[in-house]
């Protein structure tokens, strides 16, 4: 959930407006990169084996099914294990991986550590295309009917149009390579 905010902004770097951003991960892999988050907002990713709170920057979560790994390469977050003890916050250039228990899903931080130099590009790869998507993506509220007929609200992405756009360049063929 996100307040209202206007759309003609163009300091990126700073969350426009107040927001509360929950996310399950069953599995896979997410890179985020987040804009410095407004006094009052927060963002928690949950896993089975994880529920961590992101204070900001750059970050990678992976999961499966016995295993969370959270890789932070900028800003800070808070990791909690389902184990019950209190949370590690993790720093720039710090992992956590967190498994879990086969025998009762119960999961515990198994390890907090500098990322390993070989996973750095990995890593750097899968918050840049987050970096890139974050200013190009835009979002609307849009009204939905459900089979009920009640109508709700959903964002979804909106399409985003250059307002230029650009020209289609004829090549002679004369110009092509023979």
């Amino acid at each position: 959930m996100q307040e209202p905010f206007t759309p003609n902004r163009y300091d990126l770097d700073v969350e426009p407006s107040v927001s509360q951003t929950q996310a399950f991960l069953s599995h896979g892999l997410v890179g985020l990169c987040t804009s410095k988050l407004a006094a009052g907002s927060n963002m928690v990713y949950s896993t089975p084996q994880a529920t961590i709170d992101i204070r900001g920057r750059k970050l990678v979560i992976e999961t499966s099914n016995y295993e969370t790994r959270v890789s932070v390469l900028e800003g800070d977050v808070t990791v909690r294990a389902s184990d019950g003890n209190a949370g590690q916050i993790l720093h720039g250039g710090q992992e956590a991986i967190i498994r879990s228990n086969a025998v009762n899903q119960a999961s515990s931080i198994v390890h907090i550590g500098a990322i390993p130099d070989e996973r750095k590009q990995f890593l750097s790869d899968r918050t840049a295309m987050a970096c890139i998507a974050k200013r190009t993506v835009y979002f609307e509220v849009i009204d939905r009917k459900n089979d009920a007929g009640d109508t709700t609200q959903e964002i979804q992405a909106a399409e985003v149009v250059p307002t230029n756009k650009p020209t289609n360049f004829t090549i002679s063929p004369s110009q092509l390579p023979q």
